[in-house]
């Protein structure tokens, strides 16, 4: 029973120091950058090119993320309406206060949880929906970096607000529009990892927004039935 109790953790100490080498070898450091109103100008454009004045005016939007969860979001009221695994809340992601209306009687705290996990799933699932138009938003700090590969991006590092520490590099085409981002991101272990952003479909507002997210060219974050 010893024995075999010190052979399954040999093995799972291995398989541990084999995935740290592993994330440790696919991670890349941030770039470093320093702010300048160059970096302040290309995120205009950038914004531009996605026509954000149009996104600013959008009322509400709908949108599904990996066929699992939907949303209805309520932009101007900041109210989200968010149905996955059977459930069904309806919250403000400002305030971070909702209720459950799928139907079935929750006890408070089943309540504050599942309001609690839609919050999180929002501000994780918003950013492929939208994340190009959060670089101007106040708490970021923006510079243009060279990548060891020699691009040039935009880095984006977030000092507050839901994507707190967070850091982005938009990589962009020869119009400004996002073609892809690289992430250094408490929620995904591989620092520097590339996400596509592209599909792109106009809303009906005017704003375009990407439907396709690949990375490794095997993963791919979609987003459908925008509307």
């Amino acid at each position: 029973m010893i024995k075999a109790m010190k052979i399954t953790f040999g093995i799972l100490l291995t398989l541990g120091v084999l995935t740290y080498a592993l994330l440790k070898f696919l991670s890349e450091p941030i770039p470093t950058g320093y702010p300048s109103p160059e970096a302040d100008q290309i995120a205009i454009y950038m914004m531009e090119s996605l026509n954000m004045a149009d996104w600013v005016g959008t009322d509400s939007i709908s949108w599904t993320i990996q066929g699992s969860r939907s949303y209805d979001w309520n932009i101007m009221d900041h109210q989200v309406l968010l149905k996955w695994d059977g459930h069904e809340v309806l919250f403000d992601h400002n305030k971070g206060t909702g209720q459950v209306i799928d139907g079935d009687n929750y006890a408070q705290d089943e309540v504050d949880q599942l309001v609690a996990e839609a919050q999180e799933h929002f501000d994780s699932d918003s950013f492929w929906l939208c994340g190009p138009f959060k670089v101007l938003e106040y708490g970021t700090e923006r510079s243009l970096v060279q990548l060891k590969d020699g691009r040039v991006g935009l880095k984006v590092t977030y000092e507050s607000g839901s994507y707190q520490g967070d850091t982005y590099v938009w990589l962009l085409d020869e119009n400004y529009r996002p073609k892809s981002v690289k992430l250094w991101v408490s929620s995904i272990p591989i620092g520097g990892i590339e996400f596509t952003w592209d599909d792109y479909q106009q809303i009906e507002s005017g704003a375009w927004l990407a439907q396709n997210h690949w990375s490794y060219g095997k993963f791919n974050v979609r987003v459908t039935g925008i509307q």
